[in-house]
């Protein structure tokens, strides 16, 4: 079949169109990341960047990060997906980035529009970030966002938090497919514990993601830990225990990994967190929210003692958590076994292969 896919950064869905051309469809992938990021994850054809075209709004929106810049970017991108896509049978559309292209992929062609959502219902979505302390969003952007889930024949999720918090909206279930993202697993081998540090965490370090919470729970504490990412809307500890390195390559992060013996991750919202099978995969033991992907590898890996979902969203059991899970521990000497036949599941073919069989079910249902 022939798809499009259009997301505006690399995200899941540069690794979505590989394993979809691996299984011999005709994918043509649509983003605003640069160009030497589809050698670099795999994708040796069929991908288009706009990052030349879109580089001043692009720069605009960094350094001037405001409702209207996110809002000119998303339009310009749209714009043009919407002026260069070709006839298709589905469209996979990251949401809520492209409103028209999808309008107009149905109108032209009766094609069939799934969209992707990384994260939780925008109204939860807004829910947490007013519970993290962030900053809310408007009424006007959510009205927007939840127009693509009308206009959507499908919506895609990663995780069960997020299609219970869809359904909890009022989603038909019938409307929303389930498929948990992927890891690479050559890029995640099992690790040998370097003796540095006792925690870690991947990503942003922001309030979102539960950078108080850790705060809270380790400072004071001999527990040293380790965070590698950006830094957004908190201030990273200048304490002895605490231990920031800036954004690696992903090709990198295993060495990173490998430094501590378990990660990290209360995220107040998260559509899945890929991170959490990226460290699962290295060996470490995970202490995670209840609102992420968390509960979905506990429900489809078997024997995940190893993955402690946290009761509350509170500093107190996190630490609790944290002490008791490293007390059980010990020193965790030899290599890290993540047993990849418990992660199949996981893999960017199985993921690939559930949308393969979803999309070839629903277009048969249509014809």
């Amino acid at each position: 079949m022939k798809i499009v896919v259009a997301s505006k950064g690399r995200s899941h869905l540069l690794d979505c169109s590989r394993v979809l051309q691996n299984l011999g469809h005709n994918v043509t992938f649509y983003t605003a990341t640069p160009r030497k990021n589809f050698k670099k994850y795999g994708l040796l054809k069929g991908g288009i960047s706009f990052a030349e075209i879109l580089a001043p709004i692009i720069i605009l929106s960094i350094y001037f990060p405001s409702n209207f810049t996110r809002g000119l970017f998303s339009y310009a991108l749209d714009l043009l997906v919407a002026l260069s896509m070709p006839k298709c049978d589905v469209f996979i559309a990251s949401s809520p980035d492209f409103t028209w292209s999808m309008k107009l992929a149905r109108k032209r062609w009766g094609t069939l529009l799934l969209l992707d959502r990384g994260a939780s219902h925008v109204r939860l979505y807004n829910e947490m970030s007013i519970l993290s302390g962030s900053r809310p969003m408007t009424e006007w952007y959510m009205t927007q966002d939840e127009s693509q889930y009308a206009l959507a024949d499908y919506i895609a999720l990663g995780s069960d938090y997020m299609q219970e918090g869809f359904i909890a909206q009022g989603v038909d279930k019938r409307k929303l497919f389930s498929n948990p993202y992927g890891v690479s697993f050559k890029d995640f081998p099992p690790t040998t514990w370097t003796g540095e540090f006792d925690f870690i965490y991947v990503g942003q370090w922001s309030k979102r993601k539960g950078g108080e919470l850790i705060i809270d729970a380790l400072r004071g504490t001999k527990y040293r830990f380790l965070h590698v990412g950006s830094i957004i809307d908190i201030d990273f500890p200048n304490e002895s225990n605490f231990t920031h390195f800036d954004s690696v390559p992903q090709s990198e992060l295993f060495k990173f990994y490998a430094k501590a013996k378990v990660f990290l991750f209360p995220s107040y919202d998260d559509g899945f967190g890929m991170v959490l099978c990226q460290a699962y995969s290295c060996g470490l033991p995970i202490v995670c929210s209840q609102n992420c992907g968390g509960t979905t590898m506990k429900r489809l890996i078997p024997d995940s003692d190893n993955i402690i979902v946290l009761n509350e969203m509170s500093s107190i059991c996190l630490r609790d958590t944290c002490k008791e899970l490293i007390e059980y521990i010990g020193d965790p000497s030899g290599v890290r076994s993540a047993n990849y036949e418990k992660l199949e599941s996981f893999s960017w073919e199985s993921y690939g292969n559930r949308l393969n069989s979803f999309l070839e079910q629903v277009l048969e249902l249509r014809s």
